[in-house]
């Protein structure tokens, strides 16, 4: 989301982590409202109480000119359903008009939510940590996507650690 912001691209980062949320503490944003809020209600109040746009107000500036961050908002149990929702389709084309769209979701692996989310996505670039990442996990992750015909466009690795050996 950095480098497309850097290099002048509109990008939206939405965290879709409705269990687990992080992006709004790594951007410094508030996380008290956002996708779940709008997810569960069409309008949201905002500080004086007035009914607001519920998803252009909830997007939030980063210091980054280009980058805006819709956050997870408040923990829900119900996140399997609130994104498999077409509302959760519709914000995804509604920002998307404007801006690429970077959803950051669980892991693969973990829950339900990513498998959804890659079912909506026009394609998925994984990131993989290689401190926790097997490469028998990778390819069972890669195979589960493969038969949701999905884009996989590549695979990031992170969390290298430097090796004196070349």
């Amino acid at each position: 989301a950095l480098g497309l912001a850097r290099i002048g691209a509109r990008v939206v980062l939405i965290d879709t982590n409705l269990r687990n949320p992080h992006i709004h503490k790594i951007f410094g944003v508030a996380n008290r409202t956002g996708l779940s809020t709008i997810l569960y209600t069409d309008k949201i109040s905002d500080m004086t109480g007035e009914t607001v746009d519920s998803l252009s107000d909830v997007l939030q500036p980063t210091p980054e000119p280009n980058l805006t961050i819709l956050p997870s908002g408040p923990v829900v149990d119900a996140a399997p359903v609130l994104l498999s929702s077409a509302r959760m389709g519709n914000i995804i084309d509604r920002l998307s008009r404007d801006a690429f769209v970077i959803i950051d979701s669980p892991a693969v692996l973990t829950t339900s939510e990513a498998m959804i989310l890659a079912s909506k996505s026009g394609s998925i670039l994984m990131v993989v940590n290689a401190q926790h990442t097997t490469a028998a996990k990778l390819n069972q992750s890669l195979g589960m996507l493969s038969h949701l015909r999905v884009d996989v466009r590549g695979v990031v690795l992170n969390q290298v650690r430097k090796s004196s050996r070349v």
